[in-house]
């Protein structure tokens, strides 16, 4: 077995420690691996992510979700090393890092599939896939009027600072700060959560993620507005009618759970969710 082991752009003194942490027991195992920078560029890894069986993803979550748009489509499953801050989606602690590399060695874990999405626009594939989350939005402050035709079924407009497209796995993320509901990772589903929304009857709705087909396209008063994929932004301007597609993504990216992890378990920790406060 190769591994991949990546880490941000920004390598603290958190990072070093688990990059030691992890490639001594790798040693010590004797498994081969190699070290990227998970920024690096997608032309970099089409050359060299084919022989790894791997991920080890060391950071953040945002180095999770880098790692996920490198590898998801190769079939490589991913485990999350926290070095960041939240670590929602790292959910493996620097402290159990020796206790993880043994469990993961001894196929002491699930690997669970989570659904991502595809953006396409004006009708062509361009290469943009996220795990968490699409967001449409202004440039500054300012309302949108984001256009949005579900399944070619029904159109709706969200008149807004902007509208979060969120898979179960992003739900977590900007979707719930915005007002969004939690969805569990093994739902089939997705939230559509305006930010800031001009009309009090606008609110979050989750539809099934199957056969999914949303066309948005967006409307704004200033020159430009944004489409951001996994916190990468596209810039475009307000001239013309872009059109966007938001598909399914072919291939889930794989997250590995170790043995006693959960979704619910990592909602209470991470999140305090159900916690009595008082």
């Amino acid at each position: 077995m190769k591994v991949a082991i990546f880490y941000p752009d920004s390598v603290t003194p958190k990072v070093v420690d688990a990059i030691d942490r992890v490639s001594l027991l790798l040693e010590y195992y004797k498994y081969a691996y190699d070290m990227y920078n998970a920024y690096a560029s997608d032309k970099f890894f089409g050359r060299c992510m084919s022989n790894h069986d791997l991920a080890i993803s060391i950071g953040g979550d945002g180095t999770i979700l880098r790692v996920a748009k490198h590898v998801s489509n190769r079939g490589i499953p991913i485990l999350g090393i926290n070095a960041g801050r939240m670590g929602y989606l790292a959910d493996v602690k620097i402290e159990d890092v020796e206790e993880a590399i043994y469990m993961l060695l001894t196929s002491q874990y699930t690997i669970e599939d989570r659904s991502r999405l595809c953006l396409s626009i004006d009708g062509e594939e361009v290469g943009c896939e996220a795990l968490n989350d699409i967001v449409f939005k202004g440039q500054g402050f300012g309302m949108v009027s984001v256009n949005v035709n579900i399944n070619g079924l029904h159109d709706v407009v969200y008149r807004a600072d902007g509208l979060v497209v969120s898979t179960p796995s992003g739900s977590t993320g900007y979707s719930v700060s915005a007002g969004g509901p939690v969805i569990s990772p093994n739902c089939e589903t997705i939230a559509l959560t305006p930010v800031a929304p001009h009309m009090l009857n606008m609110r979050s709705i989750i539809i099934p993620s199957k056969d999914l087909s949303l066309t948005v396209s967006v409307e704004t008063r200033r020159e430009d507005y944004l489409v951001v994929v996994d916190g990468d932004p596209l810039i475009f301007t307000s001239e013309g009618c872009r059109k966007f597609t938001i598909t399914n993504a072919k291939m889930p990216a794989k997250l590995i759970k170790l043995t006693g992890q959960n979704f619910y378990k990592t909602l209470t920790e991470k999140l305090l969710w159900g916690v009595n406060t008082i």
